[in-house]
């Protein structure tokens, strides 16, 4: 069972309302518009909720949709529902969002774990932003072991960055009783468990069982 498959289906996949009231990361970004050498914010260091990694989807309205036409995926639900995919297209590669003064209304309402601890006063920003660096880096870890483990059952990588899609693979391969070594796998495994296990403990709580 992958990350976003242990999330109920209706809450993993778009970022949940948490409020309306402009938070510090609202602030920071209309102080410092231009650029930058050091995260300023703990969002613009992690980009987690917009790049797929807690969230492969968000739901917006169609007037959203219409503003955010040039570059977002969208699909409809058979119910009429409009949810646009991700990671977004939007999320540029300084960790700001390109969309910032348009985005959708439950980007704009959303909230993780981590952030709502920085704006309660319980974390420094600096703690949060170190939380997110090794965050970051225990994905590195788990993609490399992930595409390690796809390479050796024979499979080809999809060419994704997005770690919930590479452990499908992986577990694609075990379905398929491909011969991909054990301790490749295990390894995989293993790295996978520990960048959920850091990102439920700090980031979003309910991320894993």
């Amino acid at each position: 069972m992958t990350t976003q498959q242990q999330l109920g289906e209706d809450d993993q996949h778009s970022p949940q309302d948490r409020g309306h009231a402009e938070s510090i990361h609202e602030q920071q970004h209309h102080t410092h518009e231009s650029t930058f050498s050091e995260p300023l914010h703990v969002c613009e260091a992690c980009g987690f909720c917009c790049d797929g990694t807690l969230f492969d989807r968000v739901e917006v309205s169609s007037k959203e949709k219409e503003r955010l036409q040039d570059k977002g995926k969208f699909y409809t639900r058979s119910n009429g529902e409009i949810r646009m995919r991700l990671g977004c297209q939007y999320l540029g590669s300084d960790g700001r969002c390109e969309c910032y003064q348009k985005r959708p209304r439950k980007c704009r309402s959303y909230q993780c774990e981590l952030l709502k601890s920085v704006e309660a006063g319980i974390t420094s920003m600096q703690d949060a932003v170190n939380i997110v660096r090794e965050a970051r880096m225990l994905r590195d870890k788990s993609i490399e072991a992930s595409h390690a483990a796809v390479r050796a059952g024979g499979g080809t990588i999809a060419g994704t960055e997005n770690v919930n899609q590479l452990i499908r693979q992986v577990e694609e391969l075990l379905n398929l009783s491909a011969p991909v070594p054990a301790p490749a796998v295990a390894l995989a495994k293993y790295r996978y468990r520990s960048f959920v296990h850091w990102i439920r403990l700090y980031i979003r709580n309910n991320h894993l069982h």
